[in-house]
């Protein structure tokens, strides 16, 4: 796999994880068959550590590029934070009607079985982050 991690200071609040873990991730969320060939960190998150995943089958077919979202360790957060990305799981149904607009949860997990952390696999959707791509109107 080829990855490509933002590189922080040991103690900044959002931290990399490794290939290992990345591939551990993806085989009980995506399957034995799903292996990643390239993860690229995705640096428009503030707070998880989110991660590009391209994909493909054992039988060399490609797959859908994925985005792996990984919450900072609980240590590492706030008490009132500590749940986010799980409020945000929970609230998924509320947003289906927008359909396409939103990213489409493919699979969850908050055990910390294989890490001490939250994650979910997403799709990837198609265009550029909201921080870019939106401007701001002050409001007068």
């Amino acid at each position: 796999m080829d990855l490509h991690s933002t590189e922080r200071a040991a103690d900044s609040f959002q931290q990399p994880v490794t290939a290992a873990e990345i591939r551990a991730l993806c085989r009980r969320s995506l399957g034995a068959d799903v292996r990643v060939t390239a993860a690229t960190e995705i640096g428009v998150g503030t707070y998880n550590s989110t991660y590009r995943l391209d994909l493909e089958r054992l039988d060399l077919e490609r797959e859908a590029p994925v985005v792996l979202r990984i919450a900072p360790t609980p240590a590492r957060q706030s008490p009132a934070a500590r749940d986010a990305m799980r409020n945000e799981y929970a609230a998924a149904p509320f947003l289906a009607p927008l359909g396409l607009l939103v990213p489409r949860i493919l699979a969850a997990d908050f055990t910390h079985q294989l890490i001490d952390r939250d994650y979910m696999v997403q799709t990837l959707l198609a265009g550029v982050p909201a921080s870019t791509g939106l401007t701001v109107i002050p409001f007068s």
